[in-house]
């Protein structure tokens, strides 16, 4: 176990050298590579416990980003892209852009055609838009949903056989030595 005094040493080092802002938990284990099973629930049952013990303030959960902002975050990918971004893409711009939203963000809407409804939505109901619901209007067009083509999916039924290798030979005459010992009468 890591000593209690080593670990706020470290929190109070990452500090400084951060302009005095307290590291979060996983910033902390990436620096020192004390995990919070080092620390977990021993010492202290939260992360901000360690903090207030170090002299900081805990940090503040990140509030809630409005639905229009990451919205709009969103057309502005898909202007980049000049069309609607996959999973990989929205991943990659959060990455590289940090004021762009994590991917989780955008699961509140449902679901990838529930968002892109979202945002056609949101494009008709303020002006500046066209070109997202130009390319809107091209991806309903070219690639129907199942519900849009009155297709139900395709369940495949079929059977399973339970086939038992010994059930077919009568009692004594299988090939473990116990049943040859049975057969031959030398029990």
């Amino acid at each position: 176990m890591i000593d209690k005094s080593h670990i706020i040493s470290e929190i109070r080092r990452i500090a400084n050298a951060n302009g005095g802002k307290s590291p979060g938990r996983l910033v902390f284990e990436g620096e020192t590579g004390i995990k919070q099973s080092d620390w977990y629930p021993d010492t202290w049952l939260r992360w901000g416990e360690a903090l207030a013990e170090a002299g900081y303030a805990p940090n503040k959960l990140k509030g809630r980003i409005e639905d229009d902002v990451v919205i709009e975050k969103f057309i502005g990918l898909v202007r980049e892209l000049h069309r609607f971004p996959i999973l990989g893409e929205i991943r990659r711009k959060a990455k590289t852009d940090k004021s762009f939203p994590g991917h989780t963000r955008f699961d509140r809407f449902g679901g990838k055609e529930k968002l892109i409804e979202a945002v056609a939505d949101h494009c008709r109901g303020n002006p500046g838009f066209d070109d997202i619901l130009a390319l809107y209007d091209q991806l309903k067009s070219s690639s129907p949903t199942v519900s849009e083509i009155g297709r139900e999916p395709k369940v495949v039924t079929g059977f399973v056989y339970l086939m038992i290798p010994w059930a077919s030979k009568p009692i004594g005459t299988g090939c473990s030595p116990i049943s040859a010992v049975k057969v031959n009468g030398l029990s």
